[in-house]
């Protein structure tokens, strides 16, 4: 995952104007190493569902679930 997510922090920090899709490469990875940072274990690709499941399944409180698409798309 180290190998995958550096490239894609490293275009944003170098590029931080660039107009990122959800669709993007590099959102995909920055989602996908967001989800692993609140629940290793995760299969799941998408931060929303994830959120969802956290919430839901395992009974986690709103501070310690990820941030929504949306919330990382705008930081």
């Amino acid at each position: 995952m180290n190998g995958e997510v550096t490239p894609a922090l490293e275009d944003t920090a170098t590029h931080p104007f660039q107009t990122m899709t959800v669709s993007s490469e590099n959102f995909q990875k920055l989602e996908r190493f967001m989800i692993i940072m609140y629940d290793k274990s995760n299969p799941l690709d998408s931060v929303n569902e994830t959120r969802l499941m956290l919430f839901s399944k395992r009974n986690r409180d709103l501070d310690n679930i990820p941030p929504t698409q949306v919330d990382i798309r705008e930081k």
